[in-house]
């Protein structure tokens, strides 16, 4: 009864948090516009530059924001391809691909001096020994001003962004000379919030 007991409780991890997964739990919220571009309800700008606004129809881009597969479509019944937008805001959310990762579109949860942009990622299967098993975790990019570099997210990278603002600097220093159980996620939304003068 006591090695069945231990191999119920394995499984019932596997289940809950996915088998193997060496991805980070890091969750972070969006702004209260949901990082949208505030002069401007739905659109979609085509990789020539071209920009068509009005409301969308409907956008068949897979699960949500995970491929570019598809097409968006316009109220008007215009259809256009996914594979020739570079980004579109539909529903309040803005979404764009990231340099060196044109593959799929990224959404904005915040936008500011700092943009943090994401990609909601999950998987499922069954393992070796046919245990069914589940993951799903966000990746997170930030960025400094609408035309520089989009870069993969970290405690280091955020630190050197809002160096130079007293207020999300001090509430960095807290956060870092927290123990890791210590440390919460919303701080790192505050942070970014103080800096966006959004807190």
């Amino acid at each position: 009864m006591k090695y069945f007991s231990i191999a119920a409780v394995l499984l019932t991890l596997a289940i809950l948090y996915g088998c193997g997964s060496s991805k980070s739990a890091l969750y972070l919220s969006y702004d209260k516009d949901k990082g949208k571009e505030s002069s401007i309800g739905d659109f979609i700008r085509l990789k020539n530059g071209d920009v068509i606004k009005g409301d969308m129809k409907k956008a068949k881009l897979g699960l949500g924001l995970l491929n570019s597969k598809g097409s968006v479509t316009m109220a008007d019944g215009t259809e256009y391809a996914a594979k020739d937008i570079e980004e579109f805001q539909i529903d309040s959310m803005f979404n764009k691909r990231i340099p060196g990762s044109e593959k799929f579109f990224y959404g904005r949860k915040k936008s500011g001096k700092i943009n943090l942009y994401y990609r909601h990622y999950s998987s499922r299967g069954t393992d070796a020994g046919g245990h069914y098993y589940s993951s799903s975790y966000d990746l997170y990019w930030l960025q400094k001003g609408k035309e520089a570099p989009i870069e993969k997210f970290s405690v280091k990278l955020l630190e050197s962004m809002v160096a130079d603002d007293k207020a999300a600097s001090r509430l960095m220093t807290e956060y870092e000379g927290e123990s890791a159980k210590e440390r919460k996620d919303s701080e790192l939304d505050k942070i970014i919030d103080v800096y966006n003068g959004k807190a």
